[in-house]
Parts: structure tokens; C-alpha cells; sequence
């Protein structure tokens, strides 16, 4: 005997069902996977400065198994940056600028 109509739309519904609860039982799987976190930094005027940067950077890494993606750029660069950063709404996780809180901040 064949497949009746209701055979087909008791099976549909139950691939359905499983489908929707196998997506909402786990949901961003792929966003949950991809840990970084992006950080513009304004260079120091000693080496030092950037030295001691990088290895917070390194471990807060190690601490919360996240990768730290940091660059250094010279203030009035990175100020520039920043504005654009915002303009085109694809800004860092923590930006920090000698001038953001009153010229970057506003915008």
C-alpha cells in the first residue's frame, strides 16, 4: 500500500518539530564559537607603554580563553579612525583615545 496524505503530513510535522527544537535548543552555535575581542589602542610615547599593553592583552587571553586582537595607533590617527569606525557603524570592542571623550564620544 502507498503513502497516504495524512502518512506524509504526520511525517513532515514531525521532521518540522524536530528540526525547530534542534535550532532552538542550540542557537548562535557558530557565533558562540568565534571569541575575539578587537581593541584600538593609542600608541604610547615610550615602548614601555605598549610592552605593558601587550602582555595585559596576552593575559586577559589566557585568563578567558578569548583571542585579543589589539593594534596601536598614533592618537590623532586613531581619532580619525574611530570617527570613520562609527560613521560606517563597524566599530572595535574597546577603543581608546586620548581625545574620545570630547570629540569622540559626542559623535
Amino acid at each position: 500500500m502507498g503513502q497516504t496524505r495524512r502518512d506524509f503530513l504526520r511525517t513532515t510535522a514531525a521532521v518540522g518539530a524536530g528540526t525547530l527544537a534542534g535550532s532552538l535548543g542550540f542557537p548562535m552555535v557558530s557565533r558562540a564559537q568565534a571569541r575575539k575581542v578587537v581593541v584600538w589602542w593609542n600608541r604610547g610615547y615610550y615602548k614601555e607603554e605598549d610592552e605593558a599593553m601587550i602582555k595585559i592583552a596576552q593575559e586577559f587571553q589566557k585568563a578567558k580563553n578569548v583571542d585579543v586582537d589589539i593594534s596601536f595607533t598614533i592618537q590623532e590617527d586613531l581619532l580619525k579612525k574611530i570617527i570613520a569606525a562609527l560613521t560606517v557603524r563597524r566599530v572595535p570592542d574597546v577603543a581608546v583615545c586620548f581625545y574620545n571623550d570630547w570629540e569622540g564620544v559626542p559623535k
